[in-house]
């Protein structure tokens, strides 16, 4: 399940990841949530909070991913903290720093506070 992260920043929004991530909650809770961040500002942060109770992506979220990753025009982001400290999801997202089109750091969840000022100040 992913829930929006109340109180940023402003240019700041943010997603709190649980249990078993679906294509429905990239679909009804991430892409609403950017889409209306990208009408009211030019660039947006991002604060991904992906704890170590998420149980797994399910095929249809990790294509939902790919699709928002490959369709945002880089100039959208400001900077991307992802929050976890589950160490397949770090390696992840490590992995394909190359390929995304903006700053991008991994935080432990006990720097959830740093993360977030990070994200703001991009």
């Amino acid at each position: 399940m992913l829930t929006t992260i109340e109180n940023l920043p402003a240019g700041t929004i943010g997603f709190r990841a649980s249990g078993v991530i679906s294509a429905e909650d990239y679909r009804d809770v991430l892409e609403p949530a950017m889409e209306a961040a990208h009408a009211s500002q030019e660039k947006v942060n991002v604060v991904y909070v992906i704890g170590q109770d998420v149980e797994r992506f399910s095929l249809g979220a990790m294509a939902q991913d790919a699709k928002v990753g490959a369709t945002t025009p880089a100039k959208e982001f400001g900077r991307i903290a992802v929050v976890t400290d589950t160490h397949w999801i770090s390696g992840a997202v490590h992995f394909f720093l190359h390929f995304y089109r903006c700053e991008v750091q991994v935080f432990a969840e006990s720097a959830e506070a740093e993360a977030i000022a990070w994200a703001a100040a991009g």
